[in-house]
């Protein structure tokens, strides 16, 4: 009797050696493109930076509205995400986390926008000027810091009423 309690398989004779070949999911041989994903996530990167901290500056300084344009790259961003998941491309957690930061981004730029007009109104019903005007005229001289200052104090009461 000849136990083989060393070797699980059994005996050589009795050992299948038939393998299993491995079979890539993708059977046409193309290489799914991660592009749009890429993109996505770049886009959503740069506009949630740039779109809370450049872009914002640039509205104090020229216009409430330049926080529409990284708005509308957002929603660029969101588009192409939203593409690479429907065409079944690669980068699936790319093209979520691009989607996630670009809505999220686009909802901070509008955020943004509705503050600076509502604030630049309340300025501009408290003392005549726009933010624009009043950093100008600060600036320049015309305005001492301390007129500045009380023109936003009552711009300031003016939004708690």
């Amino acid at each position: 009797m000849d136990n083989n309690f060393n070797n699980p398989y059994g005996t050589p004779e009795q050992q299948n050696y038939n393998y299993v070949q491995y079979e890539p999911e993708n059977n046409s041989g193309e290489k799914k493109s991660k592009g749009l994903a890429v993109a996505s996530m770049v886009i959503g990167i740069v506009m949630f930076v740039l779109g809370c901290c450049l872009f914002s500056f640039i509205a104090v300084f020229t216009s409430n509205y330049a926080m529409l344009v990284p708005a509308v790259i957002s929603l660029l961003g969101v588009i192409l995400g939203i593409m690479s998941l429907v065409n079944k491309l690669g980068g699936k957690g790319m093209a979520i986390a691009g989607i996630v930061l670009n809505i999220l981004s686009f909802f901070s730029c509008l955020y943004m926008l509705v503050s600076f007009i509502t604030l630049n109104n309340s300025i501009e019903d408290a003392s005549g000027y726009t933010i624009q005007e009043l950093l100008q005229a600060v600036s320049s001289g015309e305005m001492t810091q301390e007129e500045y200052e009380d023109i936003l104090m009552d711009a300031q009461e003016a939004m708690m009423e």
